[in-house]
């Protein structure tokens, strides 16, 4: 009887451990998990001493740092307007209008995708004929053809939605209902 619940167990662990073979090695790689566009911010005007980034300008000191995604090394005159970064450090003033702040560190995303989606967005702050200056763009969407952003005219009294192509740069602007903060009591 011993031998056989020995038997029994051996050829259990054999038949467990035969049908257990390693997985096959995929050949493609897993793809980076899809990127949320609309927590990026948008470079609107990139200067020597300050960059204004949605609404906010940020003092660049000597320490500030700036690198891009793909670990290529980055210098501040490099950045452009339509560039899409992710601010990891900064201290920033809320109480005024533009805000102001200082840089800390700042990535650049520079992969194919975002710098594509760069481009649009800058073609549109460099050509919209909303008659005013803008300030605060900032991205609400992203499909596999357009980008959809919305803004600011520079006095925020007014808020405007525009949607570019891509791969053509065509655009279109419509003001938004908005009720101005500076009407608020």
């Amino acid at each position: 009887m011993r031998s056989l619940g020995l038997a029994i167990l051996f050829l259990s662990c054999f038949f467990t451990l035969a049908g257990c073979s390693a997985e096959p090695v995929a050949s493609k790689s897993i793809a980076p998990p899809k990127l949320d566009y609309s927590t990026l911010h948008i470079v609107q005007h990139p200067a020597e001493q300050a960059i204004l980034i949605e609404g906010t300008y940020f003092e660049v000191a000597p320490t500030s740092q700036f690198t891009q995604t793909s670990g290529a090394p980055l210098e501040q005159r490099q950045l452009k307007t339509g560039d899409l970064v992710a601010l990891t450090a900064h201290r920033e003033a809320t109480d005024t209008f533009p805000g102001k702040g200082t840089l800390i560190s700042l990535v650049r995303y520079d992969d194919e995708r975002s710098q594509s989606i760069s481009q649009a967005i800058a073609h549109v702050i460099e050509n919209q004929d909303t008659g005013v200056d803008i300030i605060a763009p900032s991205i609400k969407a992203v499909s596999s053809h357009s980008v959809t952003f919305q803004f600011y005219d520079w006095g925020k009294t007014r808020k405007f939605e525009g949607i570019v192509n891509i791969g053509s740069l065509a655009f279109q602007i419509k003001e938004l209902p908005y009720a101005s903060q500076n009407e608020n009591p």
